[in-house]
């Protein structure tokens, strides 16, 4: 209670208090923004001419720089001019160098083809030769062989004969 009582008492100092508060906060506020405000206008006030300075160096950089690209295409060109001048005689050398091989290799295929037949008809006629030879002496050898298989047989059967009759005397 005695909090309450001593609150109303002091309620009027506090009430002037509390009304000059939002005075002293208004003004630190505006004397806060004046300064930003103050320091904002001085660090932008150089900017155009720093922007100026910038764009000038810039442009100067890039003038310099292309300044030596048509001399250098210049250079350029002469030197593809130079390398591909060349060409045309280098392709009708090749290609002379070229048919002059062909025409060597294929003028010696008629004598080749020549000589291959020649000889592969001489090795026709002795394998055919030989075929006939063989065919001869493998029919003598037939012949031979049937003949020789008759006696066989005609051998065999007198010997037959023989065991036949020397088993029936013995029974």
């Amino acid at each position: 209670m005695r909090f309450s009582l001593l609150l109303a008492a002091f309620a009027p100092i506090l009430s002037v208090y509390a009304r000059n508060i939002p005075v002293q906060r208004d003004s630190a506020v505006n004397a806060a923004t004046s300064a930003a405000a103050s320091a904002f206008q001085q660090e932008t006030s150089a900017l155009p001419s720093q922007i100026g300075a910038a764009t000038s160096a810039a442009a100067s950089a890039v003038q310099q720089a292309t300044s030596a690209f048509p001399s250098e295409a210049s250079a350029a060109i002469s030197a593809v001019q130079q390398a591909t001048s060349a060409l045309p005689s280098e392709i009708n050398a090749a290609t002379s160098a070229a048919g002059s091989a062909f025409q060597q290799a294929t003028s010696a295929l008629p004598s080749v083809i020549n000589d291959a037949t020649s000889a592969l008809g001489g090795v026709i006629g002795d394998a055919t030769g030989a075929a006939g030879a063989a065919a001869s002496g493998a029919a003598n050898a037939v012949n031979g062989l049937i003949g020789a298989g008759a006696r066989t047989q005609a051998s065999a059967v007198s010997l037959l004969v023989g065991v036949g009759m020397a088993a029936a005397i013995m029974l």
